[in-house]
Parts: structure tokens; C-alpha cells; sequence
């Protein structure tokens, strides 16, 4: 969680219940963070997964061609909003 998605979800936690819960809560989701990526370490190392393997297969799934009109589709769905913001290709005020 970044702070900016983080400030909402603890602001009226700390109106409702006080900065000791507050604190409480946070040591909590980051002892179960640590936590569960210790555990998910674990699960990787005694069922032998490689992870670099495992990438390299998911790469291939798609055909070429679906990956460049993908990368099309979202160059043009990015420009037009930027066109917006760069001097000398802002639209035409009608």
C-alpha cells in the first residue's frame, strides 16, 4: 500500500479507536506482510519452483502480433490525452 491509498483508511481509524490502534493495526498488516513472504519463500524452495523459468514460459503465451497491436492500441489510447499537455499538438479550439 502506498501512503496516499494508506491516509483514508487510517484517518478514520484513528477518529474511531485512537493512535494506539492505529499503530496496532499497522505493526499488524506488517508483521503479516513479512510474514506471508517468508512463508511464500518457503513454498518456492521445498516445492523447487523456479521462478526465472516460470517467467520465461508466461512470455510465450502470446503470439507476436497480438502483443504490437496491443502496444498500438494503448500508444494511441495514451496520446490522445496527452495531446492535451504538449505545446504544438493541443486541438484546435473550435
Amino acid at each position: 500500500m502506498t501512503a496516499i491509498s494508506l491516509l483514508p483508511t487510517i484517518s478514520p481509524l484513528r477518529k474511531e479507536f485512537g493512535w494506539r490502534f492505529v499503530f496496532v493495526y499497522l505493526a499488524g498488516i506488517r508483521v503479516s506482510t513479512i510474514g506471508f513472504g517468508l512463508l511464500t519463500n518457503y513454498v518456492v524452495i521445498a516445492l523447487h519452483i523456479d521462478i526465472v523459468a516460470q517467467l520465461h514460459v508466461t512470455q510465450e503465451l502470446l503470439p507476436e502480433w497480438i502483443k504490437l497491436l496491443g502496444a498500438g492500441a494503448l500508444t494511441i489510447l495514451a496520446l490522445r490525452p496527452l495531446r492535451r499537455h504538449l505545446p504544438g499538438l493541443a486541438p484546435e479550439p473550435a
